[in-house]
């Protein structure tokens, strides 16, 4: 029995060293691509940064320290962004890679505490960044490359474990997409290019001229690359490793072609260019070069250890005590608090249900018809004359604010709406003179049922969802003679029945 163990620990081993062997030139753009993204990262918040005080001040509290929250001090918060961005120049650079690496690590995992600024691919610079603190990324195309590689055991840590969570983001990707919308009815990617707020120019088209039996087997193909692709780059062969990652780029390529995604695509091919194989570099003729191996400091490899147990025991206590608190259970002790806290900044995924498991089945988008005190109408959320047509989801303010304007729909209890109003209260008080500010608004949510798909794409419905001020219909302005709303048709709103299509109408308001 002993030879068969053997064998298979030799195999194992063999395997394991095959997928921790990456190109350094490899390792070197996923390094430059990481922090190019950041970067870009930065440039999108700063567009909309003296914002973010009043939109994050409704749901989580500022990314800021606590000292600074209260006053919603924006200076504080450019100063931040502005380092944010200096340490991603710097791994662009390759000057200091380590330090900026691990400063990055801590700034991207406060900055994902930020539930309504983020989204997966924030996530994804995390892992990277993450396994990232193992590798020695800065032999090739760096200020640090001396031609001294700091290697051991704990590199190859790094290297595998990079290349198995990208494995297993796509992998998962595909078990989360249960729905009946991927298999077997195939209107997944249907659904998705006609999301007003993530199809592209391409994708929009496509939706407006094909037929729908070329977006099923768009859908298959989709799940089709990305099980394959994952499992490929698992391969302890170079060559189906090599395919595997052919499939995920051209996954990657569609994407960015079809859709407006900011950052996903760039931030998945980041991590992808970590698996060019060597044999592409010599085609390329990027020539390799021999390096001094030295192994790291002691205290290094200790460093390394602890942050990998540590975030691993974070993790699993982190999970425990949030089962805790959805159960509205007790904390067992002092200071669990803290740790769940702290496990926000250091959170590991363990699913990853990018569009998954169900696709929705409709889509929506805020207009506000507001009353200025000079007499004019407007949508303070574009600052122009209000329109309830799709809006340009690549234009002010739709590109830079999409997570809040335009994902969440109205609910029963008035949460959502209230918050809605509470920002565009604070913004036109923070931003607009004083002889243009809002006296009167009312907020619409215009909705697009995608089904029945045979019959799509649908109109528009709007839906009156609040008023601003809530007085009596005696103390609001009447609508101006050339008011938009004196030409559209609204509908009720009826939250059980999202996804369908609405048949019953409502009078026009006469009054803001």
């Amino acid at each position: 029995m002993q030879m068969p163990t053997n064998r298979v620990i030799t195999y194992l081993r063999a395997w394991v060293d095959a997928l921790a062997d990456l190109d350094p030139r490899s390792l070197a753009c996923f390094r430059i691509g990481l922090g190019v993204v950041l970067i870009y990262d930065v440039g999108l918040a700063w567009d909309v940064i003296d914002l973010w005080p009043g939109m994050q001040a409704y749901f989580d509290g500022l990314p800021l320290p606590y000292w600074a929250q209260p006053a919603g001090d924006v200076a504080t918060l450019k100063l931040l962004f502005g380092l944010y961005a200096v340490l991603a120049l710097g791994l662009v650079l390759g000057y200091q890679t380590r330090f900026c690496a691990l400063a990055l690590l801590l700034a991207t995992g406060i900055h994902r505490c930020v539930s309504q600024t983020v989204d997966y691919h924030d996530d994804v610079l995390f892992h990277a960044l993450f396994w990232a603190q193992f590798m020695d990324l800065g032999q090739y195309f760096s200020f640090d490359g001396r031609g001294v590689t700091r290697t051991d055991r704990w590199s190859r840590v790094g290297t595998f474990g990079l290349v198995f969570n990208v494995a297993y983001i796509y992998i998962s990707t595909v078990v989360e997409k249960s729905d009946p919308a991927w298999w077997p009815d195939g209107t997944a990617v249907y659904y998705a290019l006609s999301d007003v707020a993530l199809s592209g120019v391409l994708g929009r088209w496509a939706v407006a001229h094909l037929p729908l039996f070329v977006f099923k087997m768009l859908s298959y193909q989709a799940l089709l690359m990305e099980l394959l692709g994952g499992l490929l780059i698992l391969s302890p062969w170079a060559r189906a490793r090599c395919t595997g990652w052919i499939l995920l780029s051209l996954l990657q390529v569609g994407l960015w072609a079809c859709m407006r995604l900011e950052s996903f695509p760039a931030t998945m091919f980041t991590v992808q260019a970590a698996l060019v194989p060597a044999l592409l570099w010599a085609r390329l003729g990027v020539a390799g070069r021999t390096s001094v191996v030295v192994s790291r400091p002691h205290w290094q490899r200790n460093l390394l250890l602890s942050l990998l147990v540590g975030t691993v025991l974070l993790n699993a206590e982190g999970r425990r005590l949030a089962r805790l608190i959805d159960a509205e259970e007790p904390l067992p002790y002092r200071g669990a608090s803290s740790i769940y806290q702290l496990r926000k900044i250091f959170h590991l995924q363990a699913r990853w249900a990018m569009y998954a498991p169900s696709p929705p089945d409709y889509v929506g988008w805020w207009v506000c018809v507001g009353r200025t005190r000079s007499g004019a109408e407007i949508d303070p959320i574009t600052g122009i004359v209000p329109t309830f047509k799709p809006p340009n989801n690549a234009g002010w303010p739709f590109g830079g604010l999409g997570s809040v304007y335009w994902f969440y729909e109205p609910d029963e209890e008035g949460y959502v709406q209230e918050e809605y109003t509470d920002f565009i209260r604070w913004r036109d008080k923070r931003y607009t003179p004083q002889n243009e500010q809002l006296t009167h608004f009312l907020l619409f949510y215009v909705y697009v049922p995608y089904e029945p798909v045979a019959e799509g794409p649908h109109e528009p419905m709007p839906m009156l969802v609040t008023r601003w001020p809530e007085e009596d219909a005696e103390a609001r302005p009447v609508l101006r003679p050339d008011s938009v709303l004196r030409e559209v048709e609204l509908y009720e709103t009826v939250y059980d029945k999202w996804g369908e299509m609405l048949s019953k109408r409502i009078v026009v308001p006469i009054t803001y």
